[in-house]
C-alpha cells in the first residue's frame, strides 16, 4: 500500500486486535470478531513496550470470510511480522506463514 509506513501497520495490528468493532472497520463485511490472549493483551496496553514489539507473542482469533462462509483464523505474531496463520483449513492440510520482515 502506498505511503503506509511501517510505525502505522504496528499501531493497527495492535489497535485493532483490542476490540471486535475495530476489526470491524477494517472489512465491516467480512470481519466478525477478534479476541486477543491474556498475555497479547497486557503487552498492547503496556506503555512501557515499544509499539513496534507489542504483538511478539500475540494470538488474535477472528471469525472472518474469505469468500465464502464465516472461518475462525488464528493468528500468531512473531518477532519482526512473522505471523502464523491457522485456521480450518489447517485441518485440511493447508497452513500458511506470512513473514514480512521489511516491515519494521
Amino acid at each position: 500500500m502506498p505511503d503506509v509506513t511501517a510505525d502505522m501497520l504496528n499501531w493497527w495490528f495492535v489497535w485493532h486486535g483490542l476490540d471486535p468493532l475495530r476489526y470491524a472497520i477494517w472489512d465491516p463485511e467480512d470481519h466478525f470478531d477478534v479476541t486477543i490472549n491474556e498475555e497479547g493483551r497486557k503487552r498492547a496496553l503496556d506503555p512501557t513496550i515499544p509499539m513496534a514489539e507489542k504483538t511478539w507473542g500475540a494470538t488474535h482469533t477472528v471469525q472472518e470470510s474469505i469468500g465464502g462462509p464465516p472461518d475462525e483464523i488464528v493468528m500468531q505474531t512473531g518477532w519482526m511480522w512473522e505471523i502464523f496463520i491457522f485456521s480450518r483449513a489447517a485441518a485440511r492440510g493447508m497452513q500458511w506463514h506470512w513473514h514480512c520482515s521489511g516491515c519494521v
